[in-house]
């Protein structure tokens, strides 16, 4: 009963109805707060509610004493940190640290004043460094993912008090504005900084120990049981209901063993945060802007740095961010992702409807996330941006700069990527890591470029025959996926490209280590619950086509300086706080590539392979960046004679979307 008052205290408080929520919580306070056998998980987790109403109420006081209370309850000492390691609860004093930081930032917003915000960020650093130095009790009592969850909540309170602290303390600016930048930059992608730490530590010759050992034995066993899980999901019977059951309590024990494995490592590239000079002096190119994003539940954040400059900007968020990135989404992709039988393929009314989808959401992503640090960039044309939550589904190149005079006439669109030049990165940190990253071997191949999914005669390529097309989201034939193929070979001189039934899971897990360059003109599917259940296709083997999931990426180890992922949706997967966007870009990345090619949608078949013809063209001259060359090449397609207006409609050219290591191709 305590528990159902709880939650409905719990619902209400998320749709800010206090009245009805402070009372579900009391009650379920009254049954919790029995004189004998307390369960301190549940009461604490009430007694937080019960605070964090207060705190939306106004009565700051009070709400700060209830928090207090929850120390007593835990049996903990607020002061004494050293013995917290013994806490019967752990993530609800993880939890209970970050509401009291929480509070402090509501009340100093409210009543003004720096005081405030220093204590926000004492107790956001303290939840911080709670989390980090009992990690390995944490993964006990709750996933990984949750932890980081935390965590996560933690830096933006502690950015967002830092932020202000900037404002309100101008004599110390600077430290303020480090420490900001400092938490905005943790709060990215840790599961890759710990791969890269891992990798790193790979590099030395010495023979691997026991622990690395048991961990890539537990890393194998979790990824064949999730596609076995994944498999009887969903072609399975009824009676496979305990094999089900089963194979998820072998999973659970598995990633359990393996999280205390993982806890006990010292992170030191998660410890040590990149200087603002650094990013200033190391990271960017001449006449290039950085623009690292962190999204919360109030604002948009974004650190902006050049070569001379640096400050963070506040931006208020609108709750329907999400829903403006959706229905600019919906505008570019929504007629062209229809099957081709489908009726409103021949309705211009529908096309119309998504365009004035994609024109206004355009306007107001442009207007709320750009425009505000437009000033700053000033003249640097080219962009090096850490998106973040709902942004990493944003296709920065397609946004507009105004409204077009004729909306019919792709020509007169004001495309961002016209005059700026974007590349994307996972943080300012990682991006260093992946520039500096040294590889394990020397490559022996220049490219492995493969085509599954081409059936004709590889032959008759450079003849480069006209072919109906179609979208990469069906498993049909690409007949343009073969003439990809031979022209990223034609460009790069060297290389190898296996066609149809050459192009095998087996030949890539093969010969993918020992490659520069790695090109898949093939089929993928995201997946934006799980991302480990994202996977790229290969040739059949059988009856069916082999898949290369997610999970089995991360028992690869690459040396390629690009990896490019010409299929649909290769970008996506799923959003998880703290991680990004969990897919096939990030494993890729985490497995060693240095930078990594990929789409935000179902892609055309005919215009990628026009793209990526160009694209290799520039990299294989090296007088350009990655970036440049896919800019140059986005801008050549649109400027070509041979591009119909109807082409030039961003569904065609604006899903690749390039992050990582953005160097010339030496």
């Amino acid at each position: 009963i305590a528990n159902c008052y709880a939650a409905m205290g719990e619902c209400y408080l998320k749709k800010k109805a206090l009245v009805q929520s402070d009372s579900f919580i009391r009650l379920a306070l009254q049954l919790l707060d029995a004189p004998v056998k307390k369960n301190v998980a549940e009461l604490s987790l009430s007694m937080r509610q019960l605070a964090l109403c207060r705190m939306y109420q106004g009565r700051f006081a009070e709400a700060d004493s209830l928090l207090g209370r929850i120390f007593t309850v835990l049996e903990v000492n607020a002061a004494d940190t050293v013995h917290w390691g013994k806490v019967r609860a752990p993530l609800q004093l993880a939890n209970t640290l970050i509401a009291r930081a929480r509070l402090h930032y509501q009340w100093a917003l409210a009543e003004g004043g720096s005081q405030g915000h220093q204590a926000a960020l004492y107790w956001g650093e303290t939840a911080l460094s709670y989390i980090s130095n009992w990690e390995s009790k944490l993964a006990t009592s709750s996933s990984r993912r949750e932890t980081r969850s935390v965590a996560r909540e933690a830096r933006e309170i502690c950015a967002a008090a830092a932020f202000h602290l900037k404002v309100l303390d101008p004599n110390n600016r600077e430290k303020w504005l480090q420490q900001a930048f400092g938490h905005i930059e943790s709060a990215h992608n840790s599961q890759l900084r710990d791969a890269l730490l891992e990798s790193r530590n790979r590099q030395v010759p010495n023979k691997p120990d026991a622990s690395t050992l048991l961990e890539d034995s537990l890393r194998l066993n979790i990824a064949h049981i999730e596609k076995q899980l994944y498999i009887l999901r969903n072609i399975g019977m009824p009676e496979d209901k305990d094999s089900i059951s089963q194979m998820v309590q072998w999973a659970f024990e598995y990633k359990k063993e393996l999280d205390l494995i993982i806890s006990t490592k010292k992170n030191t590239l998660q410890q040590s945060t990149i200087a603002i000079a650094e990013v200033q002096k190391q990271l960017l190119r001449p006449g290039q802007t950085f623009l690292e994003y962190m999204v919360t539940d109030s604002s948009v954040f974004v650190f902006w740095a050049n070569a001379l400059d640096a400050d963070l900007l506040e931006m208020s968020k609108s709750a329907d961010l999400g829903k403006w990135v959706e229905r600019l989404r919906h505008g570019i992709t929504g007629f062209y992702s229809l099957p081709q039988n489908d009726p409103r393929r021949s309705e211009d009314q529908y096309y119309d409807h998504t365009l004035d989808d994609y024109l206004e959401a355009s306007e107001w992503v442009y207007t709320n996330i750009f425009a505000p640090v437009e000033p700053f960039v000033g003249n640097n044309r080219d962009l090096l941006i850490v998106p973040d939550d709902a942004l990493y589904l944003v296709p920065f190149c397609a946004l507009l700069h105004k409204r077009p005079v004729n909306i019919a006439d792709f020509g007169d669109y004001a495309f961002l990527g016209l005059d700026h030049t974007i590349g994307f990165a996972f943080s300012a940190s990682l991006q260093m890591e992946m520039m500096q990253h040294l590889k394990t071997s020397r490559p022996l191949n220049n490219a492995l470029v493969m085509a599954p999914f081409f059936t004709g005669d590889p032959t008759k390529l450079s003849k480069d025959p006209k072919q109906p097309t179609s979208n990469r989201k069906t498993v049909d034939p690409l007949p343009y996926s073969g003439i990809e193929a031979y022209t990223v070979i034609k460009s790069l001189c060297l290389g190898q490209a296996l066609y149809g039934q050459q192009a095998t899971l087996d030949a890539f897990l093969q010969q993918a280590p020992q490659s520069r360059i790695l090109h898949l003109s093939t089929h993928a599917a995201a997946d934006g619950r799980f991302g480990q259940y994202c996977f790229v296709m290969f040739a059949k083997k059988g009856a069916e086509y082999e898949r290369l999931y997610v999970r089995d990426i991360y028992r690869l180890r690459l040396n390629a300086d690009l990896v490019t992922l010409s299929a649909c949706e290769s970008a996506l997967g799923a959003l998880q706080p703290g991680e990004g966007l969990v897919g096939l870009t990030q494993s890729f990345a985490q497995v060693g590539a240095k930078s990594v090619l990929s789409t935000l949608w179902q892609v055309d078949d005919s215009s990628t392979a026009d793209l990526m013809g160009p694209f290799y063209q520039h990299l294989a001259a090296k007088k350009m960046t990655k970036n440049q060359a896919l800019a140059e090449a986005q801008r050549a397609f649109l400027n070509s004679t041979s591009t119909s207006n109807a082409a030039m409609h961003p569904f065609f050219w604006a899903a690749f979307t390039l992050i990582g290591d953005q160097s010339i191709l030496k």
